[in-house]
């Protein structure tokens, strides 16, 4: 069963765990569990992803938070992204907490990686524990890590161009060789 970004962004748009949903139900397919909590997982089997992740990922449109593309244009664009986490995983006590829970498209994911900018924080914006981290250590946070997927983005990118430099470069020279060379048997 496929799942339409029409779905993902409703549900998106449902995502607060202190909301009812939209309201319609039977169109937006927003569900409860026995406990009162929202269920997407009974709505479509795709939503097998934590609540906190929806959230985050609505506070940017849908967005990857990094370049900007959109993510929610068709299923294949939906399939190449991911949820980034800001501070890396190491940082269990905030694994799932939607202020360190975003949007990113697989190539801004890949080369994010395990960057870590607490250390580069101010003090006062640093994270040292706890459940919680603040909207102002998110924005902090968000603004080291859009500066360092945007430097290796750039690194990579004059690394690939010389790649594909040096790589037409030997194509060139394989073509004049095999052109100057006399047919076999001559």
């Amino acid at each position: 069963m496929a799942v339409s970004p029409t779905t993902i962004r409703r549900a998106a748009l449902c995502a607060n765990e202190s909301v009812e949903g939209c309201g319609n139900l039977t169109k937006c397919k927003i569900v409860k569990d026995a406990c009162g909590r929202l269920n997407l997982k009974a709505a479509h089997p795709y939503f097998d992803f934590k609540i906190s992740a929806l959230i985050g990922w609505r506070r940017y449109g849908g967005s990857c938070v990094y370049c900007h593309r959109n993510l929610m244009t068709d299923w294949e664009t939906l399939l190449g992204c991911a949820t980034d986490h800001l501070l890396p995983r190491t940082y269990e006590d905030i694994l799932w907490n939607d202020w360190n829970l975003v949007l990113g498209c697989a190539v801004c994911n890949t080369l994010k990686r395990e960057y870590d900018c607490n250390p580069e924080l101010p003090p006062d914006l640093r994270y040292n524990g706890g459940p919680d981290l603040s909207e102002e250590q998110h924005s902090a946070i968000l603004k080291l890590c859009r500066k360092e997927v945007s430097r290796r983005r750039k690194t990579k990118q004059r690394w690939l161009d010389g790649a594909l430099t040096y790589w037409n470069g030997l194509e060139l020279t394989r073509q004049a060789e095999l052109t100057e060379r006399p047919p076999a048997g001559f």
